[in-house]
Parts: C-alpha cells; structure tokens; sequence
C-alpha cells in the first residue's frame, strides 16, 4: 500500500514538473512574442520617423529652393529696374546736353546779331575820335569783352555737363542702394534739389550767352571810363552766373553726402543675371 501511494505521489510530482515545464514553455513563447512584437514596433516606429525625417528633409529643400528661386526673380527684377532707370538717366543727361547746346548755339547766333549791329554803331561813334589808333583799341576791347563772354559761358556750360554727370552717378549709387532695400528718401530729396540747382544754372548760362555788351562812348576824354563800365558790367554778370554754377556743384555735393550717410550704402550692388 505503501508503495502504491509512493508511485502515485512520484507521478504526482513527475505531473506537475511536466505542467511547470509546459507553463515555462508557454511563458519563453510569450515572452518572445512580446519581445517580437516590441521589436517589430520599434522597427515601424523608426521607419515611420525616418520617412517623416525625408519628408521634412524634402519639404525644406523644396522650400529653399523655392526661397532661392524668388530671390533669383527679385534680384532680375532689381536689375532690370536699375538698367531702365540708368538708361533713362542717362537719355535725359544727353537730351539735357543736346538741349542746352541747342540753346546757346541759337542765343549766340542772336547775340552775334546784336554784337554786330552795335559794332557799327560803335564805329559811328567813335568816328569823331581824331586818334585812329584810339578807335581801333576801342574797337578791339569790344570783340574781346564780348568774345571772353562767349568763351566763359561755353567753359560754364562744359562744367554743367560734368556737375550733372556727377550727380548721375549720385543717382545711379541711389537706384542700387533703392533696389537692395536701403532707405534713399533724403538723398533723393538732395538729388531732386541739385537738378533744380542744375536746370536753373543752365537758363542762366543760356541768357548770358545772348548778351552783348556795347560801350556808350560820348567823347574822347571819357573814353576809358567809358570802356570800363563796360567791362564792369560782364565782370559782374559772369560772376553772378559762376556763383550759380558753383551752388548748382554744391547741391551735387550735398547729394552725395547724404548718399554716403545712408548704412552700407557702398556695399549695394546690383547683381549680374545669369545671361551675361
């Protein structure tokens, strides 16, 4: 009997080592599954954050891209508005140059008019004088005083055309400093005053140039007198149009000094499209 219940506790035991070992089994199995499964989750979790990363990644190139490409437009934009603005500065300088020269070239003509016709009024004038050689001084001082008028208002009008091919340049540094975003609101306002200062010193130039001076001659013994009020007249008068030419230089002046105030105005440049 005693044997029997020892067998039967032995089976007992072998049984229910055998069920631990299976619940084991069990357990390993489910254990690697799970594992398995964390493994393959984690594997997706990084494929899906990897292809988000490309995504991203190809969002911000697209978008730099995009950026650049804008850029670029602007840029060619810019380039073409400085060009057009330059070509039209520079069309107006020569129109300016041509109008002028036009001007004086029809004021000379009239005053050439005129110093002609005064000369032999001069000569009849002068006819009384017994001392010949007298009346031929008289007579050459006149051509020369009203040949120095012709020759210094040519040189003042030559001066313009460099004073405004000054301020084109002025102009052209502010179209750059404009078209990279700079704030040019004074210098333009500078810039706007020295093409008033410009025009003005032009019209001047152009009615001194239609000036002819004559000499009131009236007897011999004033004859110096006479000649030297004459001379006064077209000193005073050229002085008068030099000192509007040379404030016509400062505004220019002015303009390129408020240009240079504005913050790396020197560092604008226009870039080159690629087609050149």
């Amino acid at each position: 009997m005693m044997k029997k219940i020892a067998t039967l506790t032995l089976l007992g035991l072998f049984a229910a080592v055998s069920v631990s070992a299976q619940v084991t089994d069990q357990l390993k199995d489910s254990i690697n599954q799970i594992r398995q499964n964390a493994n393959l989750e984690a594997k997706d979790q990084r494929e899906s954050a990897k292809q988000q990363l490309e995504v991203k990644k190809a969002e911000l190139e697209n978008q730099r891209e995009v950026a650049k490409t804008q850029l670029e437009i602007q840029r060619e934009e810019a380039k073409q508005l400085f060009e057009a603005k330059r070509e039209e500065a520079k069309q107006r300088l020569e129109a300016k140059r041509e109008e002028l020269k036009t001007v004086l070239e029809e004021k000379r003509e009239a005053a050439k008019a005129q110093i002609e016709t005064k000369r032999e009024e001069l000569k009849a004038k002068i006819a009384k004088i017994r001392d010949e050689k007298k009346q031929e001084i008289i007579q050459r001082v006149y051509d020369q005083v009203n040949a120095l008028n012709e020759r210094l208002t040519t040189k003042m009008a030559s001066s313009l055309d460099q004073i405004d091919e000054v301020l084109n340049r002025v102009r052209s540094r502010a179209d750059k400093a404009e078209a990279n975003g700079l704030n040019v609101s004074e210098a333009r306002t500078a810039i706007s005053a020295a093409e008033t200062a410009i025009a003005s010193s032009r019209n001047a130039v152009a009615v001194q140039a239609e000036k002819a001076y004559s000499f009131d001659v009236q007897v011999e013994a004033t004859l110096k007198s006479d000649v030297g009020v004459a001379r006064q007249a077209l000193s005073t008068d050229l002085k008068a149009l030099r000192d509007q030419v040379g404030s016509a230089r400062d505004a220019v002046k002015d303009a390129a000094t408020a240009l240079a105030k504005i913050p790396r105005v020197d560092e604008a440049e226009i870039p080159e499209s690629s087609s050149e």
